[in-house]
């Protein structure tokens, strides 16, 4: 998403300077004269349709603000100098317009903020500003699957075709696709399907628009119902949105109710994330960062593109379509490394164990596994993009520390992630005598 936006910035400069030239060229040429204003007119278009806007970079982003993650009481001041240092000094690399940074450490909690809700904005983002949290969704839809587990209801080996109402028959092995399949991207469902590709959709994509509401629920079953598996489902890592989504429709299904709602019920409102939401409120809306596909710097003027909210069918909202904020996703993350006390949410850490483990993957119920590259220390993550925000969230293998990351571009933020978690584990070894899972 984000080269695009640097391909179609480009070409807006190339028209807009082409038009400049021409247009006032010394000879006065009326040809040239003609071919300045068609430029003209070629940079307006593509400005219009792609949701292209121009302004002015300032001279520095705001100072990173420390923000009060439990209401009343302050964050941890050490964590917070950990991560200004991390993170400030190469915040404008990271091609974000905001940043809120929400971290754990042996039980301390910090939520930090940097740059701004919105270009040519002075405000600063807060814990409770809304962004969207992409794909980070399939570890609340993996979080849905391990409760439905606990009650009984499905087992990891239950099979698609058994829980979820399809308007056609599927081939024979696609009759054999399990929940643990879907949970651990080894189904061999596609990423996206063709029809992404369809004129319609491609436009709305590069145009920072909205191709996700035309994913049904009809039309998931129907993907899923016509995918003709080439090799048997179980065997191979194939990171499917699909798959997800299919996850999402048919736990819902199940428990006759939206997928919204069912969120709401087993995990936002136990947790009080009252921010967590498919769909919010107009309160909530005043609260969402403006979303950017990209932005392109030349100078001190920018180029960005705007992105329309990223508003799931029924059918894929399991695999992207939640919104969230700091605030919010720091309780979610304590609720996954909360390792001795009983909670209504105890089923959260039924998502951790390895499901899946072939080559450099291994992976369980949306969480995958791996190693910081320079501390070594093992660690659980996802990471998320929609069309105009990215996340990333990590704990550590050991549960003593944890970041979740929302910025308001759909530019990556796993390297940012990776580095800052690498940080903690060097700013805060364990101490002698403390446990190395915390209460």
């Amino acid at each position: 998403m984000y080269k695009s936006t640097l391909v179609v910035a480009l070409l807006f400069v190339v028209f807009l300077v082409q038009g400049i030239l021409l247009t006032w060229n010394a000879s006065g040429v009326p040809r040239f004269r003609l071919i300045g204003i068609f430029s003209f007119t070629l940079c307006l278009l593509l400005g219009l349709t792609m949701n292209m806007k121009i302004g002015i970079i300032a001279p520095s982003a705001p100072a990173p603000r420390q923000e009060d993650p439990g209401g009343n009481i302050r964050g941890d001041e050490a964590l917070h100098r950990a991560v200004v240092a991390a993170v400030a000094p190469d915040f404008k690399k990271q091609g974000q317009v905001g940043l809120v940074v929400a971290t754990i450490v042996d039980g301390r909690q910090d939520i930090t903020t940097f740059g701004t809700t919105a270009i040519n904005s002075s405000i600063s983002p807060r814990g409770n500003t809304l962004f969207e949290i992409g794909s980070i969704t399939k570890l609340f839809t993996a979080g849905l699957l391990a409760a439905a587990i606990e009650q009984g209801e499905v087992s990891l080996d239950s099979r698609v075709v058994d829980g979820l109402g399809l308007n056609a028959d599927p081939d024979p092995r696609q009759r054999e696709v399990t929940l643990r399949q879907l949970a651990t991207h080894t189904a061999e469902m596609p990423r996206m399907s063709l029809d992404i590709f369809r004129p319609s959709l491609f436009l709305a994509t590069m145009a920072g628009g909205n191709p996700y509401a035309f994913y049904s629920a009809g039309k998931v079953k129907d993907i899923f119902s016509r995918t003709r598996l080439q090799q048997p489902p179980g065997e191979h890592f194939n990171y499917s949105n699909i798959g997800y989504g299919v996850l999402g429709l048919l736990l819902s299904e199940r428990a006759g109710i939206s997928y919204e709602q069912l969120i709401q019920d087993k995990i936002a409102q136990p947790l009080g994330q009252h921010d967590t939401t498919c769909r919010p409120d107009a309160a909530q809306a005043r609260r969402l960062a403006a979303g950017y596909r990209g932005y392109f710097r030349l100078g001190p003027v920018y180029l960005a593109q705007t992105a329309a909210p990223s508003d799931f069918g029924e059918g894929l909202v399991g695999a992207g379509g939640l919104r969230s904020t700091g605030q919010d996703m720091l309780r979610f993350m304590t609720a996954h490394m909360r390792n001795k006390a009983p909670s209504p949410s105890t089923f959260l850490r039924r998502t951790h164990p390895i499901l899946f483990s072939k080559d450099a993957t291994k992976i369980g119920m949306g969480w995958v596994a791996r190693e910081l590259p320079r501390s070594r220390q093992g660690i659980l993550f996802h990471d998320g993009i929609s069309g105009g925000y990215a996340s990333f969230i990590g704990i550590s293998d050991d549960d003593r520390f944890g970041v979740v990351l929302l910025g308001n571009v759909s530019r990556s933020l796993n390297t940012l992630g990776y580095a800052l978690l690498d940080a903690l584990a060097t700013d805060f070894p364990l101490t002698p005598g403390l446990p190395r899972k915390h209460e």
